[in-house]
């Protein structure tokens, strides 16, 4: 057995990052709240050569008799019951991976907060791992305590050729998570033009809503890390240009919002309609003044002169 070494900070701070079931977390403030190791227990040398990636280190242990799903143990139930090949996954070790599935490790283990190594690997490791897991007898649609499943966490953290790999075999592009998201929602969040042709070309539903009542669309319009062309392609899919939240805001008020001159001239030109009003009696041209500057002002021009 392994003497009690921190757990490497690195993997706390990464398997953090995918039990939030958040797309953005800031690593700054994890850091700040986590020390080295802090309230993790039960780690044996199966885990410490899980984390390391070291293949050969994991063949010696189990070839002693380790059980391949040891869970960790921890008072932060983000970072209880993770098994080895949880964490060879985070290191991206193939090599690992294959080593742990043939010495009998369930590929559809579950940590306390129910990740298991397909939501693992699709957002960490590559399409080769998640094939291994996929032909070891995975569960492709398999959610954890936050309704994530692995398509959802490869279309907003993972590889493009993860998530086309998740797709090739089956997965639900339209499956939610608890609040309502969908993969083609994630993609949006990242501006991945990729990612969305991947998921789209997998016949996902453009006109699904979030509890919000955002569609992917919407989530695009307000994203800045995704850009007109990226709309476009929603747009072009037949992405209706006129969605409107919950609270009435629709898709060219978010724009306008977020003084992106481009993706309003986009559905300007795809027939939004520019004389909706929120709940709050708003139409897009107030939204866009609501910045107070000029590019505000410049944007709620232009939509005046295309009122319908």
């Amino acid at each position: 057995m392994a003497d009690r070494r921190p757990f490497p900070f690195v993997v706390i701070v990464t398997l953090l990052l995918i039990a939030g079931g958040v797309l953005f977390v800031s690593v700054q403030r994890l850091s700040a709240e986590l020390a080295p190791g802090a309230g993790l227990s039960s780690l044996t040398a199966i885990h410490d050569a899980a984390a390391a990636g070291d293949a050969a280190a994991l063949r010696a242990e189990l070839s002693a008799g380790a059980d391949p799903d040891t869970p960790t143990g921890s008072t932060n139930r983000y970072l209880d019951g993770l098994t080895p090949i949880m964490l060879a996954l985070e290191h991206d070790s193939l090599a690992s991976v294959k080593v742990l599935i043939e010495g009998g490790a369930d590929v559809n283990a579950r940590s306390t907060v129910g990740q298991t190594p397909l939501i693992l690997a699709a957002g960490w490791a590559g399409a080769e791992s998640v094939q291994a897991l996929v032909d070891a007898g995975a569960r492709l649609d398999a959610r954890n305590s936050d309704g994530w499943t692995a398509t959802i966490m490869a279309a907003g953290r993972g590889k493009l050729e993860t998530l086309q790999e998740l797709i090739n075999a089956g997965a639900n592009v339209d499956a939610r998570n608890k609040h309502g998201q969908t993969a083609l929602m994630l993609a949006s969040y990242s501006g991945s033009p990729e990612k969305l042709r991947s998921i789209l070309d997998a016949g996902a539903n453009l006109d699904i809503r979030d509890n919000n009542g955002l569609t992917a669309l919407s989530v695009l319009s307000a994203a800045t890390s995704a850009d007109a062309d990226a709309m476009r392609l929603l747009l072009v899919a037949g992405a209706n240009p006129n969605a409107s939240d919950n609270d009435g805001v629709t898709v060219l008020m978010k724009a306008a919002e977020l003084g992106d001159l481009e993706k309003v001239q986009a559905l300007l030109e795809v027939g939004a309609q520019t004389h909706l009003r929120d709940t709050e009696g708003r139409n897009a041209p107030d939204w866009a003044r609501s910045r107070d500057d000029e590019i505000g002002e410049r944007i709620a021009t232009i939509i005046e002169t295309h009122a319908d």
